[in-house]
């Protein structure tokens, strides 16, 4: 189970440095775009010459507290408005390590927003907003200056990553609850397996070294009632040895590793869908190719996990399953009939095992690089999808 740990972590940390990077990439520009709105909002009352406008707009955006700093800065750096006048007059040296992220840059690379670290450990989106000198403005600055100063906003990162963290919580939940739900199922498939080999397998081998004791004792005095006895040991040999091919053909197919996919999900659906009543067909005139050992595996159990569902909870009658690979990817889809659902109703939330069967899928599907997509809803029947990049020697 070590290993098993050890792949739900690096997976839900990997899922979480990714989606906090796409989130923090979103603020960051949501960021500057405030920083423009409050540039558009204060334009009217510098072209008006309205300083106590500024400063009054200013004051109001200042009470934010979303808002760390909100200043404007003549072309020296020097504060020049904002809010409630604190540190008017004070001059910034762009030199601050602060501001090195976009200063170190040439002019024209600078970012408009950046994600700055305070002396304190606590992080800002910083935008810059360069005030242009327009030919409105050039009745008071000079019409040869390029800009008459800049617009410095600064926004606390924390409130905004508030709800990444409640995500991360629950992501954290989800993949507890999925590991001691896989961890319950192996102990429940070893349980299983020790009960079939004790009253099933077991007890036949007894009986089978009973039944060749006592052919042996009648062997000299009754021969022609051994052999017939003889007959019966064979056929209760060949019996034990189709219910071990059972056990072995539910714990891995030896099929899947001998022939590849198609074969393993024929023999599996034949399995799965039969006593439910279920016809099925399978297209796989578009898989030419055994895919990689780690993809074949993954996909198996996908297949087989969204089988096992159909035969329990779709009350389908048709199943149609198709598997392809061409343009260095794996496509493959299972389609059902059957009742639907609304897949926003079963969503995993960490406190129940509700989706988690799908959930599980999702994740075998990742570790392959691949993606779910799950269509349906009630009265419509189901549709997964399944897409898997695969290397260049495995799709051509």
């Amino acid at each position: 189970m070590l290993p098993l740990v050890l792949i739900l972590g690096l997976f839900m940390a990997i899922e979480y440095a990714r989606h906090r990077e796409a989130t923090l990439g979103n603020l960051s520009f949501v960021a500057a775009q405030t920083a423009q709105v409050i540039e558009n909002s204060l334009q009217h009352e510098m072209l008006s010459h309205n300083l106590e406008g500024i400063r009054h707009m200013l004051d109001g955006i200042g009470e934010d507290k979303k808002i760390r700093a909100i200043y404007m800065m003549d072309t020296t750096g020097r504060i020049a408005f904002a809010p409630r006048g604190v540190e008017v007059g004070r001059q910034l040296d762009n030199r601050d390590p602060t501001c090195q992220p976009c200063h170190q840059l040439p002019a024209t690379m600078r970012p408009s927003s950046v994600v700055i670290t305070l002396p304190d450990g606590q992080r800002v989106f910083r935008s810059m907003n360069p005030l242009e000198n327009r030919p409105e403005c050039h009745e008071c600055h000079d019409p040869d200056q390029r800009l008459n100063g800049v617009l410095l906003t600064d926004i606390w990162v924390a409130p905004l990553e508030a709800p990444l963290a409640a995500d991360l919580r629950s992501l954290a939940a989800q993949q507890q609850e999925l590991l001691k739900r896989l961890i319950t199922a192996q102990e429940e498939e070893r349980r299983r397996v020790a009960r079939d080999l004790h009253d099933g397998l077991g007890q036949d081998l007894a009986g089978l070294a009973f039944g060749l004791e006592a052919v042996e004792r009648l062997w000299a005095a009754e021969p022609d009632q051994a052999h017939s006895r003889l007959w019966e040991l064979r056929t209760g040999i060949a019996e034990t040895t189709n219910r071990l091919y059972e056990m072995i053909l539910t714990l891995r197919p030896s099929v899947l590793d001998d022939l590849g996919l198609a074969p393993a999900l024929r023999v599996q659906a034949e399995q799965a869908l039969k006593e439910a009543g279920i016809q099925f067909e399978l297209d796989a005139d578009d898989l030419k190719r055994r895919l990689p050992p780690e993809v074949e595996t993954a996909l198996f159990r996908t297949f087989q996990e969204a089988l096992c569902n159909v035969a329990r909870h779709a009350g389908a009658r048709h199943v149609r399953m198709s598997l392809a690979a061409c343009d260095g990817e794996f496509e493959g889809e299972i389609v059902d009939d059957g009742r639907g659902f609304d897949p926003q109703t079963i969503r995993p939330d960490g406190h129940s095992g509700r989706g988690l069967g799908l959930l599980g899928m999702q994740e075998r599907v990742a570790q392959c690089g691949g993606t779910l997509e799950i269509v349906s809803r009630p009265g419509a029947g189901t549709r997964l999808r399944i897409k898997i990049p695969l290397p260049e020697a495995a799709s051509d």
